[in-house]
């Protein structure tokens, strides 16, 4: 398991990163093909009311031991069930969420995290996405691809 503790600020997506499983890919679809925050409130309220979600547990182990703060930046509009869902899996580990709410998660999160830059010089940079961790990787910040610790591919 990684050692996360050198570093000064973590910073993880959430879907198809701490989170993946057929109701991520259900809400993904969904907003791909709708385009409706109606819909997307209520696939968000419902995964996390009924925890319609499995854990990256390798990825969570490693966050909970991490001794710097740890951030998560999503693309997800602003919910209040994705901040009961990330108080469910991370339990009393602190931390802080940026919910973006846009399709330019590419653009928007390399910016988040070069304002975080000024603050913290060496961070950690964790996201399923490859377009996006190249963005970021191109701010001189260590990037993760949390996909190969998946329970599944583990074995």
């Amino acid at each position: 398991m990684r050692n996360l503790n050198n570093y000064d600020l973590i910073v993880s997506d959430i879907d198809d990163t701490l989170i993946y499983g057929f109701w991520t890919d259900l809400m993904h679809h969904s907003w791909n093909i709708c385009r409706s925050n109606i819909l997307s409130a209520i696939l968000m309220f419902l995964q996390a009311k009924f925890k319609l979600y499995k854990i990256n547990m390798k990825l969570y182990y490693m966050l909970k031991c991490a001794d710097a703060p740890i951030v998560f930046l999503t693309v997800r509009a602003q919910s209040n069930a994705t901040v009961k869902m990330l108080y469910d899996i991370m339990g009393r580990t602190p931390f802080s969420l940026i919910e973006l709410g846009t399709d330019m998660g590419a653009e928007q999160k390399a910016e988040v995290v070069e304002r975080y830059l000024e603050r913290f010089p060496n961070i950690l940079f964790i996201d399923d996405n490859k377009r996006i961790r190249d963005n970021v990787a191109g701010l001189e910040v260590d990037v993760l691809d949390p996909v190969l610790m998946r329970e599944e591919l583990c074995q």
